[in-house]
């Protein structure tokens, strides 16, 4: 089964928490305290769905992930038991006249 069948079939709960990003991020909690990715795998373990970073997936998952047009990595709703979900909870990127930024 190629990456992008995969992706849309499984939960990706084990392949976020398996994750060496998200090992590294939970090492940083350990010393300076609870952080986004520690709380969410908190929440995972438990059974409780997270809103989580794409990008924290291994990188043949998170490609499948990500905004080209954009070019951001998506905010995904992880759960045990279901495809993960595409969450647009960041704000719109505003982007000032040209003429105002340049003048």
């Amino acid at each position: 089964m190629n990456t992008t069948s995969r992706a849309a079939a499984t939960d990706l709960v084990d392949e976020f928490l398996e994750s060496p990003a998200v090992a590294q991020m939970l090492g940083y909690a350990e010393m300076a305290g609870p952080n986004q990715v520690s709380l969410a795998v908190h929440d995972l373990r438990r059974g409780r769905p997270a809103v989580v970073d794409s990008a924290l997936l291994p990188e043949e998952i998170a490609v499948d992930f990500f905004d080209r047009h954009r070019h951001l990595s998506l905010r995904l709703r992880l759960q045990r038991g279901q495809r993960p979900e595409v969450v647009d909870d960041r704000a719109p990127a505003v982007v000032d006249d040209v003429e105002e930024v340049v003048g």
